[in-house]
C-alpha cells in the first residue's frame, strides 16, 4: 500500500516536469506540486471564506444596529464606518497584515494564516455596514414593517424577523463581489514579504518562490497561478449570478 504524499515531502527528483506519477510536476525541492497546490487552495479558500463571512456578518449586524439608533448615534457610527473606508482596501489589508507579522497568533492556525484574516476582517466590514443600515432605513417605511410596529412587535424583533431577512441576498452579493478582490490579494501577498510563513502551502508563496524559474520550469508558478484565477473566476460568476437575481 502506497503512503499518502505530504506537502512538505520531498518525493522526486527538483524541478520534475509534469507526468503520471507527479500531475503538476515537482519544486525546486522535489515537493510534488498537486499535492501542494491543493492543499494550498484549500488554506487560501477557507481563509477567504471565514475573514469575509466574519466581516459580512459583523458589518451586517452593526449596520441593523445603527439604523434602530438615534440621529446622534447614527451619525458616529457613519464617521467611523467612513474613516475606515476612506483607506484603500488593498493597501489597508497589506498594512494591517505586514503589522501582525507572521506569528502565530491563534494555536493550530499556520503561522501568517491569522494576521492575514484579521487583517481583511477589520478592512472588509465597513462596506457591509453601510450598505445595510442605508437599505434598512428604507425597509422600516415599507407597509409590512410599518404593520408589525403597529401590531406591537419590539424593536428587535421587527429588526431581525422583518427587516434583516431582506438584506440577506443584498451582503452576500457583495461578498461574492468582495471575494474575487480577496483572492487575489492573498495570492499577492507573498510578493511583498507578507503571509502565511513556509513551509506551509500557500498559492501566492509557491508563486513567488518559483517565479525565477518560468523560463526553465513553467509548470511551478504557472499552475498556482492558475488556480488562483480559476478561484477568483468562480467568486464572479457567483457574485454575476446573485446581482441577477436582485435586480
Amino acid at each position: 500500500m502506497v503512503s499518502p504524499v505530504s506537502s512538505s515531502d520531498i518525493s522526486a527528483i527538483p524541478l520534475a516536469p509534469p507526468s503520471a506519477r507527479h500531475l503538476f510536476g515537482t519544486d525546486q525541492l522535489g515537493r510534488d506540486i498537486f499535492v501542494r497546490t491543493f492543499e494550498a487552495g484549500r488554506i487560501d479558500l477557507g481563509l477567504i471564506l471565514v475573514s469575509i463571512a466574519v466581516a459580512a456578518f459583523g458589518g451586517a449586524l452593526l449596520g441593523l444596529v445603527a439604523a434602530c439608533l438615534p440621529a446622534v448615534g447614527r451619525a458616529v457610527i457613519s464617521r467611523i464606518t467612513d474613516a475606515t473606508m476612506a483607506f484603500p482596501y488593498i493597501v489597508l489589508v497589506i498594512a494591517l497584515a505586514a503589522a501582525l507579522g507572521n506569528r502565530e497568533l491563534i494555536p493550530g492556525l499556520p503561522r501568517g494564516a491569522a494576521a492575514i484574516s484579521i487583517a481583511i476582517m477589520i478592512a472588509c466590514w465597513p462596506p457591509y455596514t453601510r450598505l445595510t443600515m442605508s437599505r434598512a432605513i428604507v425597509l422600516r417605511q415599507r407597509d409590512a414593517v410599518v404593520a408589525a410596529r403597529v401590531l406591537g412587535y419590539g424593536p428587535m424583533r421587527v429588526l431581525f424577523r422583518h427587516i434583516g431577512p431582506a438584506l440577506v441576498s443584498t451582503n452576500l452579493s457583495y461578498a461574492a463581489t468582495q471575494a474575487v478582490a480577496t483572492t487575489a490579494l492573498v495570492g499577492s501577498l507573498a510578493f511583498l514579504g507578507v503571509g502565511i510563513a513556509p513551509p506551509t502551502p500557500e498559492l501566492g508563496r509557491m508563486m513567488a518562490d518559483s517565479i525565477a524559474l518560468l523560463p526553465i520550469a513553467w509548470w511551478a508558478p504557472i499552475i498556482p497561478g492558475l488556480v488562483v484565477l480559476v478561484l477568483g473566476v468562480g467568486f464572479a460568476l457567483m457574485a454575476d449570478s446573485a446581482g441577477g437575481r436582485n435586480s
